[in-house]
């Protein structure tokens, strides 16, 4: 199993080969799609401006990853089909991305995040058991420092627990 701290740069090296646009993935969430287990991540395109006044576009589409090994599956492409849509957020808005609190948050905190991760992962790739209690204490870790307007996005792409 790849570990889950590298899911994010494994996602993007598939989807972004040449050229890449200025844009960001969120960490990956656990999403049912199909009746399987998979990685999610939403992505945002970013302009220059957006980082002089930190405010960003809501994300404009969201993939699906194979749970072990983060292949990616499909790009949901929610902007142009909305039948490919995880959430009802606006497009016409921008959202502010200031961080929460005053605190710059470690590198270990994420690392420790993607830890819990693992677990979950490990324990539903090994004997097809999903731990909700430890994917919940993931998801809310995630949480603590994200930017508020952008908890709905994960919540929305997130399976629910």
């Amino acid at each position: 199993m790849i570990p889950s701290s590298e899911l994010r740069h494994v996602i993007e090296q598939q989807i972004f080969q040449e050229n890449p646009p200025l844009f960001g993935i969120s960490r990956p969430v656990i999403r049912i799609v199909d009746g399987k287990y998979v990685i999610a991540v939403f992505v945002t395109i970013f302009n220059f401006q957006s980082f002089i006044d930190c405010m960003f576009d809501r994300p404009q589409f969201w993939i699906s990853a194979d749970i072990e090994n983060g292949k990616v599956m499909t790009i949901y492409q929610c902007r142009l089909d909305k039948n490919e849509e995880f959430c009802i957020a606006e497009y016409t808005r921008r959202y502010d991305l200031h961080f929460v609190g005053d605190k710059v948050v470690s590198d270990k905190y994420f690392d420790d995040c993607y830890k819990i991760l693992d677990i979950v992962r490990d324990k539903y790739i090994s004997d097809k058991t999903f731990d909700t209690q430890k994917y919940k204490l993931y998801l809310r870790r995630i949480l603590k420092y994200c930017p508020l307007p952008y908890r709905k996005f994960f919540r929305s792409l997130s399976l629910s627990v």
